[in-house]
C-alpha cells in the first residue's frame, strides 16, 4: 500500500474522528482545518497531499468544492452518505467515502473507523487506499442505490435511538431504571445478529395473542396515549413477520 498523505477540511466530529484515525495508522494529516478559513488562505488546498477530504455538512460540500482549485494528482472526496459525485463536479479526480458508523466524538469515532466497519465508496478507486489503511470492508455504491442505502443507515441508527427513547419514557413512568429494559434490548439485538430477525421474534405478536396486544393498547391509551402510535406501527411489522413465519410452517 502506498504511503498516504491527507488534508481534512472541516473540524466537526467527522473531521476530528478521521484525523485521529489516520494518526493512529501512521498517516500524515494536515488538519482538520476550519472550513471558514478556506478562501482566506493563500495555500493551495488541493496540492501536496494524496487526498483532500471535505468533512463538512452536506449542504456545504458543493460550495466548498467550488472554492478549491483543481489538481489532477489529488483525490477530492466527501464523507456524505446521501450525496454522490455531482457535488464535486468542478474536479476531475473525485470520490465519496461514507463510514457506516456513528461518529459522536473524535475518540469513539476513531475507534469505530478502525474497527472493521463497512465503508461505502464511489468514484476513483484510489480511495480504497484509505479503506485498506483502516482495515475496513469496501462497498462500491451505485448512484441509484445511494438514497436507499442512506435510508437503511438512518433506520439502523436514528430509528433505533427513537425506539429506545420510547422505552425510556415507558420505564420512567413505572419508576424503573431504563437500563434494565436497555439490557433486554441488547439481548434481543444479539439474537437478531446471531439468528436473524424472523427467528428472533417472540412475544404476543409471534403467538398471535390478540388479547394481550389489546390490553397493551388500552394501557397506553389510559396512561401514555402519546406512545400508542409508535407501538402500533411496530406491532404491524411484528405481525407481518409472524405471518411470514407461519407461512413457512415454523
Amino acid at each position: 500500500m502506498r504511503e498516504l498523505s491527507v488534508r481534512i477540511i472541516g473540524n466537526g466530529k467527522a473531521g476530528q474522528a478521521f484525523a485521529q484515525a489516520f494518526e493512529k495508522v501512521g498517516t500524515s494529516v494536515d488538519g482538520p482545518l476550519d472550513k471558514m478559513t478556506v478562501g482566506s488562505t493563500n495555500v493551495d488546498l488541493a496540492f501536496g497531499v494524496n487526498f483532500l477530504i471535505l468533512a463538512v455538512p452536506d449542504g456545504k460540500i458543493a460550495s466548498l468544492s467550488d472554492q478549491i482549485p483543481n489538481n489532477n494528482s489529488t483525490t477530492i472526496l466527501h464523507l456524505s452518505g446521501s450525496l454522490g459525485l455531482d457535488v464535486l463536479s468542478k474536479h476531475t479526480n473525485i470520490a465519496t467515502l461514507h463510514p457506516l458508523a456513528p461518529l459522536p466524538n473524535k475518540e469513539i469515532g476513531a475507534m469505530r473507523l478502525l474497527s472493521g466497519i463497512l465503508m461505502a465508496y464511489s468514484g476513483n478507486d484510489s480511495v480504497l487506499s484509505i479503506v485498506e489503511a483502516f482495515n475496513a470492508t469496501p462497498y462500491r455504491i451505485k448512484d441509484s442505490d445511494r438514497t436507499l442505502y442512506h435510508a437503511c443507515a438512518t433506520v439502523a441508527t436514528n430509528h433505533v435511538v427513537a425506539l429506545m427513547n420510547q422505552v425510556e419514557n415507558l420505564a420512567m413512568s413505572l419508576s424503573i431504571d431504563p437500563a434494565y429494559f436497555m439490557r433486554l434490548s441488547q439481548i434481543a439485538l444479539q439474537d437478531v445478529i446471531e439468528l436473524g430477525s424472523l427467528d428472533s421474534l417472540t412475544g404476543p405478536a409471534r403467538r398471535n395473542d390478540s388479547q394481550t396486544i389489546e390490553s397493551h393498547k388500552q394501557a397506553l391509551i389510559d396512561r401514555m396515549p402519546e406512545e400508542l402510535e409508535l407501538y402500533e406501527a411496530l406491532l404491524k411489522r411484528a405481525v407481518l413477520m409472524s405471518s411470514e413465519l407461519n407461512r413457512g410452517g415454523l
